[in-house]
């Protein structure tokens, strides 16, 4: 290690990098092992993030779809379609509940009437 000189050093002279100490070289050595590797894991994440935004292009691509635009019939088309609401279950009886007004014609007074049948 005393002898060689890193590959990523070459501003370095070899009458400088010899005049070096030991702890320094070492220091420095283990840095640019460091950086390659840190390079080449920034390289992966790249590839891996490219393939990642192509995937998700296609998905957007995908979500853009409707029966309009794609072969999917729209019985098929699960989008932003209506929701069938619910009807709540009340414990009430239909008709008239009990304390309401009805609304109702009023009678007139038999004194009012021309003649009254019964049926």
């Amino acid at each position: 290690m005393s002898k060689n000189k890193p590959k990523a050093i070459n501003e370095i002279s070899q009458s400088d990098w010899e005049k070096t100490p030991e702890s320094v070289k070492r220091l420095v050595s283990n840095l640019v092992e460091r950086i390659e590797r840190l390079e080449q894991q920034y390289e992966e994440l790249k590839a891996e993030n490219q393939e990642l935004k192509a995937e998700n292009q296609l998905l957007k691509e995908r979500l853009k779809q409707n029966s309009k635009n794609s072969s999917k019939p729209p019985s098929q088309y699960q989008g932003k379609g209506f929701k069938v609401k619910e009807k709540k279950r009340v414990q009430k009886k239909r008709g008239g509940q009990p304390g309401h007004e009805g609304h109702e014609r009023k009678l007139y007074p038999i004194e009012e009437c021309q003649r009254v049948e019964e049926y």
